[in-house]
């Protein structure tokens, strides 16, 4: 057990500040911003209260209605790890800023990935740099992927997230943060277990975090210090959304935001109060408040296990894998592969839609006239066709395809690209490995290039495939432009002209 005292005069803190903006994301960015011992070298945005896009313009406008555009602000990615993407507009309003109606920001988001940007600020200034993430730790986690010797440049990491002897916000054992991308949290505690016992990462949890709150007197407060009257309009008596009338842009926008965030509380039987979990980690990761810590091995359990303790089957029914290669050991027939897609649901009470589930998948993948036919005799697109079935017969989450059109015709290849855009569109995640760059820049949202099995950018197509990367990364000059009449961006090789 360890007390930790509040530095006098507190040491000045440079802040890597990542959240998913969020109301009371957006308070611990306001607390930030407004002292003197932080000084924050950027904002990355990650998706978990609303989408990313989302996180990404509050936190723009937040930061401009402060008075501090000169923040970086970086976007990160669309969706967690592995699960499909869960959002809480009930919480925090249809754009995570309550009642709040900020104007919109007069400038665009960084052109480097929120993981990037992990990455380059902690190599620039190793050592100097703590980390506050206040949202899942999708970004964090990615950034891991691209250099795991990040954790041991960072000087601290305070995270807001998990519960450990207290009831979870999201389910009875899980809290938010975590719960949404529970395999980022895995991924970075396990890589922070390298650093010395004083610069382990200090865990916020609902345990303490759930004490914080915030009631309307606090926020008259803060309207004292501006000289705004007290109105009475952020009052339990007040009709439902009464909006504030402050003529300070700042204190009308908080209290327009919180309202939302008590009614919440109060439709909860918790009383017209906010619980504010992130101001509480941002004064941790300054040293301006007290609090006691004690040393703990932390780990992520999913129902109950471990990560590293599901078995196969288990992992099976939360991602189907369709690899580039594509054989079976005996002359099966392509219905049978298909059906191999449910091996996982046997004996459960999803077996009872097997076969609405397989016509389904060979409908999605013109297979069922393949149906009869030995696999082996299959050309090679009709077996891409038939392995994609399986996949879609497994029916799952998380979809991940390599290279699902190489051996196709290009009625086939548009058709799968549509399929994985559909998936994605109604909430599965799909990780899609293409050579095709134009297919990518066509149906992804977002894209990863790789250089030499390392990750050399991330974000939109429109971001990351521009000529001078993939010359770069593939070694050969390469043109992007865009298509004369569609605008679609079109990829293509620096071809000389051939007489």
């Amino acid at each position: 057990m360890h007390v930790h005292e509040p530095d006098v005069p507190a040491a000045r803190t440079r802040l890597i500040v990542d959240v998913d903006t969020g109301i009371d994301d957006a308070l611990a960015l306001l607390y930030l911003v407004a002292s003197p011992e932080a000084e924050i070298v950027a904002a990355l945005c990650t998706a978990g209260n609303v989408p990313v896009d989302q996180v990404t313009a509050n936190t723009l406008s937040w930061l401009e209605v402060c008075g501090r555009p000169d923040i970086e602000v970086a976007a990160g990615s669309q969706v967690p790890l592995v699960a499909p993407l869960m959002t809480t507009e009930d919480t925090h309003g249809p754009q995570g800023i309550g009642y709040a109606e900020l104007p919109a920001a007069s400038r665009s988001r960084s052109s480097r990935s929120a993981a990037q940007a992990w990455v380059d600020l902690t190599r620039e200034h190793p050592g100097e740099l703590t980390g506050l993430v206040t949202g899942p730790l999708t970004n964090l986690a990615l950034a891991l992927r691209i250099d795991p010797e990040l954790p041991s440049r960072l000087r601290r990491l305070v995270i807001m997230g998990g519960c450990f002897h207290h009831p979870g916000n999201t389910t009875p054992t899980s809290e938010w943060n975590v719960a949404v991308d529970p395999e980022a949290a895995k991924v970075v505690f396990d890589a922070f277990s390298i650093v010395p016992p004083d610069r382990r990462p200090i865990v916020c949890p609902l345990d303490v975090t759930e004490s914080i709150e915030m009631h309307p007197e606090h926020v008259a407060r803060i309207g004292d210090v501006v000289g705004v009257p007290r109105s009475g309009e952020l009052s339990p008596d007040a009709p439902r959304g009464t909006r504030s009338t402050a003529d300070v842009p700042l204190v009308r926008h908080i209290s327009d935001a919180l309202r939302f965030y008590m009614e919440f509380h109060r439709d909860q039987g918790l009383g017209f109060l906010a619980h504010v979990h992130d101001p509480f980690a941002a004064a941790v990761a300054l040293g301006t408040v007290p609090y006691t810590s004690r040393p703990a091995t932390v780990d992520v359990e999913l129902d109950g296990r471990a990560l590293d303790h599901w078995t196969p089957i288990d992992m099976a029914r939360r991602r189907a894998v369709l690899p580039q290669s594509h054989t079976v050991g005996f002359p099966f027939t392509a219905a049978e592969v298909i059906a191999m897609g449910r091996a996982p649901w046997q004996r459960t009470s999803h077996a009872d839609r097997d076969d609405a589930v397989i016509t389904g998948a060979m409908a999605a993948t013109d297979s069922a006239h393949l149906a009869g036919r030995s696999f082996p005799s299959l050309s090679g697109g009709e077996r891409a066709r038939v392995a994609l079935a399986r996949v879609l017969a497994q029916d799952t989450a998380t979809l991940l395809l390599d290279e699902p059109t190489a051996a196709l015709d290009l009625g086939h290849q548009e058709a799968v690209l549509t399929l994985a855009a559909d998936r994605a569109a109604a909430g599965a995640a799909v990780v899609v490995v293409l050579h095709d760059l134009a297919s990518a820049a066509a149906y992804a949202d977002r894209v990863a290039v790789l250089d030499n099995g390392r990750l050399a950018a991330t974000g939109t197509p429109r971001e990351v495939l521009t000529g001078e990367l993939l010359s770069r990364v593939y070694r050969y000059p390469i043109e992007v432009l865009d298509h004369p009449d569609t605008g679609a961006q079109l990829v293509l090789p620096a071809r000389p002209a051939r007489s």
